[in-house]
């Protein structure tokens, strides 16, 4: 191989492994990029929605490791945080936070209680919301409750459930899903440690339907009206 060859393979070389290191720094250290899975978070989140959250400054952890380099901010009432979930440590979750440490939370006919300030619900469609076909078994709401507004669902029929109340001790976040009925989180397995928090999600950028496969190739097609939107 001639000297020059030899030079433009050392510089590829170090090219990608320059690339290589910055994506290490920023998937460790700034943003992070997930798949949403299941439905807990619909309507605001929907199966097939990839989002990024920022991890700064909520989690900068040292690579293979759960060691915090900084002190996680608290998260405010509304934001839609990544977290490792207290069950199974290796799953990721995204949740609705709604209860900070020392909140009083509490749940009463689907209201949700928070210090003793009743959120607020306007009814608005599910054909609204972009699901059509779940109009004969979900009802769409605007709960609006610390100073934040956002998009939850009800299951039709759902017998009434209550929770609480429970003040968030030292340290921990109170979650819940958007999709409240079917959705589990702090209501089942208990406020979540900060230490277990990855990041604040901020942005959709990519969603992909698999309920509505193309015709020729069978994949998934995109929603284009969900591309870099702001997560709610």
């Amino acid at each position: 191989m001639k000297a020059a060859q030899r030079a433009l393979v050392k510089e590829y070389i170090e090219s990608a492994l320059i690339a290589v290191l910055i994506a290490l720094i920023v998937r460790n250290f700034v943003v992070a990029a997930y798949k949403i899975p299941t439905g807990s978070m619909v309507p605001s989140l929907k199966i097939g929605d990839c989002i990024f959250s920022w991890k700064i400054p909520y989690a900068v952890k040292i690579p293979l490791t759960n060691i915090n380099l900084i002190k996680p901010k608290i998260p405010e009432h509304g934001d839609v945080i990544v977290f490792r979930s207290p069950d199974e440590p290796r799953l990721s979750l995204v949740k609705r936070v709604v209860g900070i440490p020392g909140d009083r939370i509490e749940i009463k006919n689907k209201i949700l209680i928070i210090n003793g300030h009743r959120s607020k619900y306007t009814p608005v469609s599910v054909e609204t919301l972009g699901l059509p076909a779940l109009k004969d078994y979900y009802q769409g709401f605007t709960e609006e409750s610390m100073g934040r507004s956002h998009y939850v669902m009800f299951r039709r029929g759902q017998e009434e459930e209550g929770f609480g109340p429970l003040v968030v001790p030292e340290g921990k976040l109170f979650v819940l899903g958007d999709n409240r009925d079917t959705s589990e989180d702090s209501r089942n397995w208990g406020p979540v440690p900060m230490e277990n928090l990855e990041g604040r999600a901020f942005m959709i950028w990519l969603s992909l339907d698999w309920d509505k496969r193309a015709t020729t190739t069978g994949f998934a097609t995109v929603r284009w009206e969900r591309f870099f939107s702001q997560v709610k």
